[in-house]
């Protein structure tokens, strides 16, 4: 989804970030412009989130100072700022861009870097966190496209399968799953030069079963629609389950699956989770007997 937000404020406040040393003159007639783009956010928003929420934008100067820092609204108009950014004099200049959504993510800076970072980011599993940059501008455009991509990867929802150890249909047995978790960091820092996360801290559980659920047997399938917006790393995801016959006997006691895998950011996952049945195989016996051995007769 395409959308077209015109900055304008006074153009004094161009010169904000820039040190008292710099002189920067700028074109009054050229206001910066940005267009939106998004892909459908993991939850709590839709294509157009960027731009309809409202975004942070940044402009980076010389790769080294900050020409503008700046929330901006969802109104494609002349209101849409509380400030207007000009573009600066382009013949010795070069301008870049960073834009991040929700507007209330602050961005982190170094004097004299280039530098832009989210410190100490924690997904909530229900917000979404899109960002966007661009290459180096060295002359004046109409329109900065911003390509907002998702920093988070999304677990989009848990399928849970029953079946006996040995392939065999589950008929008259039901599983009771005690407890399901997908565990992993939720806060780290995020570069957006390089598109990277580090510094992950602070294990989290993001629940999806936590009292007990009785599931389909007979090959059943279970879904768990849950949506959560994670940091991209390694998770382990862990479920806890026992078997009972119809009659409530129970054929199995607690059990744990447990497994891990890594997800990456920008994509969307079902996690399919099969609980084996191993008790529900039978044991069988194939039992025979030595014949005698005649060996004749003794004489003694």
């Amino acid at each position: 989804m395409k959308k077209t937000l015109l900055i304008f404020a006074a153009a004094a406040a161009l010169l904000a970030g820039c040190t008292k040393n710099d002189v920067v003159s700028f074109d009054s007639d050229r206001a910066i412009a940005f267009s939106g783009y998004s892909g459908r956010a993991v939850s709590k928003a839709y294509a157009d989130y960027a731009v309809s929420n409202g975004f942070r934008a940044l402009g980076m100067l010389n790769d080294t100072t900050v020409y503008f820092n700046d929330t901006f609204s969802n109104l494609i108009s002349t209101s849409g700022s509380s400030a207007t950014y000009y573009w600066p004099n382009m013949t010795t200049n070069k301008l870049s861009f960073f834009a991040v959504a929700p507007s209330t993510t602050n961005f982190t800076t170094v004097s004299g870097s280039s530098t832009v970072k989210i410190d100490d980011f924690t997904a909530d599993g229900e917000t979404d966190l899109v960002v966007a940059k661009t290459a180096p501008y060295t002359s004046i455009v109409d329109t900065i496209p911003l390509q907002f991509n998702h920093a988070l990867a999304k677990i989009a929802k848990v399928v849970l399968k029953t079946r006996a150890g040995d392939g065999t249909a589950t008929s008259g047995y039901k599983y009771f799953v005690d407890s399901l978790k997908i565990n992993g960091y939720s806060t780290g820092d995020y570069t957006l030069n390089t598109s990277d996360w580090s510094d992950t801290t602070n294990k989290t559980d993001y629940y999806y079963i936590t009292s007990v659920k009785t599931l389909n047997g007979d090959f059943g399938t279970d879904t768990l629609n849950t949506t959560y917006a994670v940091l991209p790393q390694k998770v382990s995801l862990s479920v806890k389950y026992h078997i009972e016959t119809a009659g409530g006997t129970t054929i199995m006691s607690s059990r744990t699956k447990t497994g891990a895998t890594v997800i990456q950011a920008g994509n969307a996952y079902i996690f399919n989770v099969t609980l084996p049945g191993d008790a529900l195989t039978p044991i069988k016996f194939n039992a025979d007997v030595t014949p005698w051995v005649n060996v004749g007769g003794i004489d003694l």
